[in-house]
């Protein structure tokens, strides 16, 4: 056997952003190619950029608009591997949860949280980029949203301003435990490795990719946090803060 995935054929990742999702992605991307001979025809990512601008130009809301593009690709039957930024309703994920296996990884969301700061705040690109510093930043809106990403990932409804936070907490948990495997970004070897036979000749070639892999621009970036910043960001992120440790009691 040559890295045997334990996946059915199909396979959709869902991207949370700041995770190693890139690396895991193109790892993925890679195996499907080695094992399946796969042309590029057959996998398909739900660009985040042209997505927004598309939602955008029509008037939609961006998790909207990636919804649809999911269940558009999800429901092509060539199709043989899915992956992006985007939140699936649980009747998507129910609809599809007997052609498709549906993966995700997430990371402790504090961290992800700074991840994503000083990427969008110094990244090159105008997509998503953050032009407020941190103690602005934190002040905003969007600055809840970004600490709250598992909670909008994984309890996404249509409606779901009806629901509060606890039920959207609930919501998230469900939908993990009946739906997706979830690793974590502290553990990514360890993932894959339970998730894959013969994987670690792939781990040692790839062995620098997760590093490498759209790299933060800013080094050390924690060093730029005071005390006063860090306790904010916790309680930003207190709801996604239990769902990554009821995730991590239950799946590592």
């Amino acid at each position: 056997m040559f890295y045997e995935l334990l996946y059915p054929s199909k396979v959709c990742f869902v991207h949370v952003p700041k995770c190693g999702g890139t690396f895991l992605g193109n790892l993925l991307k890679k195996q499907y190619v080695l094992k399946k001979n796969i042309r590029r025809s057959k996998s398909v990512n739900i660009d985040a950029k042209v997505s927004s601008q598309t939602a955008r130009f029509f008037g939609e809301e961006a998790q909207y608009f990636r919804n649809k593009l999911a269940f558009y690709f999800l429901a092509k039957n060539k199709l043989d591997f899915c992956e992006g930024h985007f939140s699936l309703q649980r009747e998507i994920l129910q609809h599809f949860a007997s052609k498709w296996y549906f993966i995700t990884v997430i990371r402790d969301p504090v961290s992800r949280f700074f991840s994503q700061y000083f990427y969008a705040r110094n990244k090159r690109s105008d997509h998503a980029k953050i032009y407020l510093d941190l103690d602005d930043w934190l002040q905003t809106y969007h600055a809840v949203e970004s600490g709250r990403m598992y909670i909008n990932y994984f309890s996404y409804e249509l409606d779901s301003n009806h629901y509060d936070i606890h039920d959207k907490i609930l919501r998230s948990k469900e939908n993990i435990q009946k739906y997706f495997n979830i690793g974590f970004t502290e553990d990514i070897r360890k993932f894959l490795s339970v998730n894959y036979v013969n994987s670690f000749p792939m781990l040692y070639y790839y062995k620098d990719s997760f590093l490498k892999s759209n790299r933060n621009p800013v080094k050390n970036y924690m060093q730029y946090v005071s005390e006063k910043q860090l306790e904010k960001v916790k309680q930003i992120c207190e709801p996604d803060i239990e769902i990554y440790n009821w995730a991590r009691k239950h799946y590592s």
